[in-house]
């Protein structure tokens, strides 16, 4: 990949926000000195970048972070010289625009507060270790450790050294129809989003040891800098960069994954390879035929996905029926007419009901707002 000594030796420089926690945890043995320390901030910058130094009068931290809480350093672009590229005191917004997918560095030195996001998180051990809780658990993460962690999970991320992680962060509320495809492989990656997006215990982290895989790396960094280069392309490209990412972990560590679930709960397999199928065949699956193919009855069958989804089959592919029409709207200039059939609906009109009753507008209001689109569950 071009331009990856640059980056990498980027990625190694402390930002502002890393200076001023740097600082702030060396003093750490000294509270006076610490107290005078912060009591010279300017306050204008610590609070218009939100630098979640504890006790600070106005910087907020929520215990569950949602994508408008947070922003990232600026975007940059590695073909101007590097003083010029890489130097900036603004941030723009976790997810700009109508992206779906960040990538962002940790910020080391970060105080390890607890909290939870409504997004996925993926984190990538560029280099290093870090001190990993989940649920007040310890789980460090070594380097080449790429990190599973679905929304709603509390925890925290604590590098106090010259460790580097990258942070690959995928919002919630669109992962269905983005990244359908991905739901549909039949791989321990689907179980961790199906089980994060239907289940009543999701799994509570995965992780894939990759080691000095450079290919890995090389995958991560390319998305990094595509999420720093923010163009009218970004996005599209990152969309499409990421299930081959995920397909590049599976092909290679796929059996060696160490996945973590809640204590005394699993999710049941049985009722995952439902999921899976019908996210597979959405297009013309009835419970019958569900049932036929898993050799259940029907009422197993509903049972089934009762129990690890608290919804029923209609519910479930309806769900996913609407979720890949929101695909196509934002995606392609196809007819209502034929998205309704795409996705299984033999009536337009039964289709604008549903998708109605699902995303509380029609599909072309859904059409002409796709700027600001977000799936409604």
């Amino acid at each position: 990949m071009q331009n990856t000594d640059m980056l990498l030796e980027h990625l190694q420089e402390y930002t502002i926000d890393e200076q001023i926690y740097r600082r702030y945890y060396e003093l750490r043995h000294d509270p006076s000195a610490q107290a005078d320390y912060v009591s010279g901030l300017d306050p204008h910058l610590i609070r218009s970048r939100n630098i979640l130094i504890p006790g600070f009068s106005g910087v907020y931290f929520p215990q569950e972070i949602e994508e408008k809480d947070l922003a990232i350093e600026p975007k940059h672009s590695l073909t101007a010289t590097q003083n010029d590229a890489l130097t900036s005191d603004s941030q723009t917004p976790l997810f700009p625009g109508s992206s779906s997918v960040c990538l962002s560095k940790h910020y080391r030195y970060t105080p390890a507060l607890e909290h939870s996001h409504t997004y996925f998180e993926i984190i990538y051990m560029l280099s290093g270790s870090c001190r990993q809780t989940l649920d007040g658990e310890d789980l460090p993460l070594h380097a080449g450790d790429i990190c599973f962690i679905p929304p709603k999970r509390k925890h925290t991320l604590e590098i106090f050294d010259e460790s580097i992680a990258i942070n690959l962060m995928l919002r919630r509320n669109t992962f269905e129809y983005v990244f359908f495809n991905v739901l549909s492989l039949d791989s321990v990656l689907s179980s961790f989003f199906m089980s994060s997006l239907y289940s009543r215990h999701p799994m509570k982290r995965i992780v894939f040891s990759a080691g000095d895989d450079i290919d890995i790396r090389d995958s991560v960094l390319e998305m990094y800098l595509e999420s720093q280069s923010q163009d009218k392309y970004s996005a599209f490209l990152l969309e499409n960069m990421v299930p081959v990412f995920f397909a590049r972990v599976l092909r290679k560590y796929s059996r060696s994954a160490s996945i973590l679930h809640e204590r005394g709960l699993t999710n049941n397999a049985h009722a995952m390879a439902l999921l899976t199928y019908i996210n597979q065949h959405f297009r013309q699956i009835s419970l019958q035929e569900l049932a036929d193919h898993f050799h259940y009855s029907t009422a197993h069958c509903s049972r089934l996905i009762k129990e690890e989804t608290g919804r029923n089959f209609s519910s479930i592919l309806r769900a996913t029926r609407i979720d890949r029409a929101c695909n196509l709207l934002n995606s392609t200039g196809q007819s209502i007419a034929g998205i309704s059939e795409e996705v299984g609906y033999e009536n337009p009109e039964t289709f604008i009901r549903a998708f109605q009753r699902q995303m509380k507008m029609s599909p072309t209001t859904y059409r002409k707002n796709r700027p600001q689109n977000e799936t409604i569950r």
